[in-house]
Order: C-alpha cells, then sequence, then structure tokens
C-alpha cells in the first residue's frame, strides 16, 4: 500500500531542517497563511518569518522559519528559507537576551546602513523563534 500524503523537503543554507513525508504543511506567506494537503495544485509563493507547521506520522512539528519561499508541484514541497529551527531547540532565555541586545544596536545613531540591514534580520529571526518556542515549548 502506498504511503500517503506528500513529500517535503525544508532547507537552509546551512541545512536540511526537515526531510520526510507529510499530511499537511501550513507555511506564513506573503499573502497570507497557505494550507497544503496532498495533490496540492502547482504553486509557488513568497513565505515571511514566522511559523511553519508540519503534520507528519500524526505529529505536529513546529518550525520558526525566515523569508524564503515554497514550491507544491507532483505531490512533493520544497521550502527554501533563511533559517529554521525546530521549537524544542530554541533556547527562550538566549533569545531573550540577543533581541535585548539587538535592539540596543538598532537604537545606536551610528550604525552602517549594512550593519543595520543585518540587526534587522536578526531580529526578525529571533522575534519569529521566540514567538515559536513561546507557543509549544
Amino acid at each position: 500500500m502506498a504511503e500517503k500524503g506528500f513529500f517535503l523537503e525544508v532547507i537552509t543554507i546551512e541545512k536540511v531542517a526537515f526531510k520526510g513525508n507529510v499530511d499537511l504543511l501550513h507555511v506564513r506567506g506573503f499573502e497570507g497563511e497557505i494550507g497544503i494537503l496532498p495533490n496540492h495544485a502547482p504553486l509557488f509563493a513568497l513565505l515571511v518569518p514566522g511559523e511553519t507547521m508540519i503534520r507528519s506520522k500524526g505529529k505536529d512539528i513546529h518550525l520558526a522559519t525566515g523569508e524564503g519561499f515554497v514550491i507544491v508541484s507532483n505531490n512533493r514541497a520544497s521550502i527554501l528559507v533563511t533559517f529554521a529551527s525546530k521549537s524544542e531547540e530554541i533556547n527562550i532565555g538566549l533569545a531573550e537576551i540577543e533581541k535585548s541586545n539587538l535592539e540596543k544596536q538598532l537604537q545606536s545613531r551610528d550604525v552602517e546602513e549594512w550593519k543595520l540591514r543585518r540587526i534587522k534580520e536578526n531580529l526578525s529571526r529571533i522575534n519569529a523563534e521566540l514567538m515559536v518556542a513561546k507557543k509549544y515549548q
């Protein structure tokens, strides 16, 4: 008997955060929330930082994910994002300290433009991680 569901991989530049058969995928798209089930129509969508929920083998897996995109075709989905952290891997205490430090850097008047962009990217990551960790830990 063939497995139900569809194949999913979540990839960052550093790692493969998830790879396997899933029953449901829920991502945060640029234009709103997107739910993906088996046999979904082909799709290409931009993703924004936030929560990605994967249901596999009756278990929900929650990831904090960054900007990127999702591609769905032929019962396969690929998510390519700037970061992906499982909720249980996130240390809330350390994330809160990092957020505080980044917010202080953001207040500085002497921040170069490229550093400012990097600070904002890191804040976006930390905020997504904190949202997911506080919700599911």
